[in-house]
């Protein structure tokens, strides 16, 4: 069975690579959504496609427990559960590791760094309008 230690040890380790607007490899840069589907990728519990923050929601809804502040739980930001602009992975019960600080004109290494845009930790509750957390059920590909 794979280790949450070592998925959490691999999530610490993009700490740093730059936000990038669509950006969905830490080569060229992750946005939100794209560095959590970098994160399930590895596990091998990536949704198809290529979705955006609520989008992931919406998939997790259903297949994950509600409310938990646990290692490994999906961290969710927006107006309300429809309107869900941002997502970010618990690394322990009080921090999430996010892909932040950008926006849709954050497209390149330069842009990010005028704004300080990059995989970076923060408390899950950082911001104002945190609303949920998701925790898929990794226990199906045997992760511990």
């Amino acid at each position: 069975p794979l280790c949450m230690d070592r998925w959490v040890a691999y999530a610490l380790s993009l700490a740093g690579v730059p936000y990038k607007y669509g950006g969905d490899n830490p080569v060229s840069g992750l946005d939100c959504s794209g560095f959590v589907q970098w994160l399930l990728k590895s596990v091998g519990l990536n949704p198809p496609g290529r979705l955006n923050a609520q989008a992931l929601y919406d998939y997790f809804d259903s297949r994950s427990t509600h409310g938990v502040f646990q290692t490994g739980a999906l961290a969710f930001y927006g107006k309300d559960l429809l309107h869900i602009e941002h997502i970010a992975f618990m690394t322990d019960p009080y921090r999430v590791i996010e892909s932040g600080g950008g926006d849709h004109l954050t497209l390149t290494k330069e842009d990010a760094a005028a704004h300080n845009a990059c995989v970076r930790m923060r408390l899950v509750k950082y911001r104002p309008d945190f609303l949920e957390t998701l925790k898929p059920n990794y226990s199906t590909i045997g992760l511990i």
